[in-house]
């Protein structure tokens, strides 16, 4: 388990992985990045739900809270 888990999939656990990946990226200077959002999303029961927590990661990722 990395320093920054939980042993959770909760959606506040996805954003800790992104602000992670984000801090280390910055330290090494990387400038332009990319990763899918199911590499730090939950897992959902269905479709519908599954969209929802992606959402919020991906305006995060934008730096809308």
């Amino acid at each position: 388990m990395w320093p920054w888990e939980d042993g959770t999939n909760s959606l506040a656990m996805a954003k800790q992985r992104m602000m992670a990946n984000i801090e280390f990226l910055e330290k090494l200077g990387v400038d332009k990045w990319c990763f899918h959002d199911r590499d730090i999303a939950p897992d959902a029961e269905t479709l519908e739900v599954h969209h929802q927590p992606q959402s919020v990661v991906r305006n995060r990722e934008r730096g809308a809270g």
